[in-house]
């Protein structure tokens, strides 16, 4: 979306008056960078069947920004949990980014391809590509004969990797804290994931434009105390979970700010009925 130097500027400059009118321009520069990013998962979401089990996805767009290019592959491969390419077109020269799911290697790939693309780079879960664009529809046709070849059904299903399982008297901003010291996090180092059994749901409702959210109210450690929770684009399980229920949760906490105060709350992951009942 922008130079460096702005942000390079910013960290190292000395006077309060300049660092405050980087520090409005980067704010402005990522608000911007945020709205494009959601226009073009819009674009490129309503070219997609959700329900359909894709292996590779390839889509291209005239005016996109480089910059962002890698996020928004990495969000729909997340989603659909399969190699992502998404690239700008020019005339004479298409270029973007991919990303990849643990079971492809996706830079592996791309090397016994390399006679059908100008320039590459990256590792196994993200890289780079230049190609021309007489040479995309082969090098898709190929890549997809190339996954299909590694295709593993068991290997290739959705996996999720859990760091720890924690008590659910443990939920707290101690524990927040904690994960906190590990920022930044990206590619190379994940947000910690944890998994919790026995939540008793106290409330389950609907949220969100077009009601696309679950968001619940859970009791923690035999009820004696509550935290929010929200799954997004969880809808589906809205009428699998009722009301009373005790379930097991994976999640990534997060502190969510609203109207001046804070409170923690459970991004989840995945959620499921527990075996056990409080």
């Amino acid at each position: 979306m922008d130079h460096a130097d702005l942000t390079l500027n910013l960290l190292l400059g000395k006077d309060p008056v300049q660092a405050r009118i980087l520090a409005l321009e980067l704010e402005s520069t990522n608000t911007a960078r945020q709205k494009i990013t959601q226009q073009i998962l819009g674009e490129i979401r309503s070219t997609l069947e959700p329900e359909k089990d894709y292996r590779l996805i390839i889509r291209k767009g005239a005016n996109w920004p480089m910059g962002i290019l890698g996020v928004v592959a990495g969000k729909i491969a997340d989603e659909h949990h399969c190699p992502v390419f998404i690239l700008r077109e020019n005339d004479d020269l298409i270029e973007g980014s991919g990303r990849s799911i643990q079971a492809f290697d996706l830079i592996s790939a791309v090397s016994q391809l390399d006679d059908l693309v100008e320039k590459y780079g990256g590792h196994s879960q993200a890289m780079g590509l230049k190609i021309k664009p007489e040479n995309l529809p082969k090098f898709e046709k190929m890549l997809e004969k190339l996954i299909k070849k590694n295709y593993n059904e068991e290997q290739w299903g959705k996996a999720i990797a859990v760091d720890a399982e924690i008590p659910s008297g443990k939920i707290d901003w101690d524990l927040f804290s904690e994960t906190r010291k590990m920022e930044p996090f990206g590619e190379g180092n994940r947000e910690p994931v944890f998994l919790s059994h026995n939540l008793l749901v106290r409330e389950i409702n609907l949220v969100g434009n077009g009601q696309k959210h679950t968001k619940f109210i859970f009791g923690l450690d035999n009820n004696k105390k509550i935290i929010e929770g929200i799954f997004f684009k969880g809808a589906d399980i809205f009428s699998q979970i009722v009301k009373g229920e005790s379930v097991s949760a994976v999640y990534n906490l997060k502190s969510n700010k609203w109207n001046g105060s804070q409170k923690l709350e459970l991004n989840i992951i995945d959620i499921k009925k527990s075996k056990t009942t409080l």
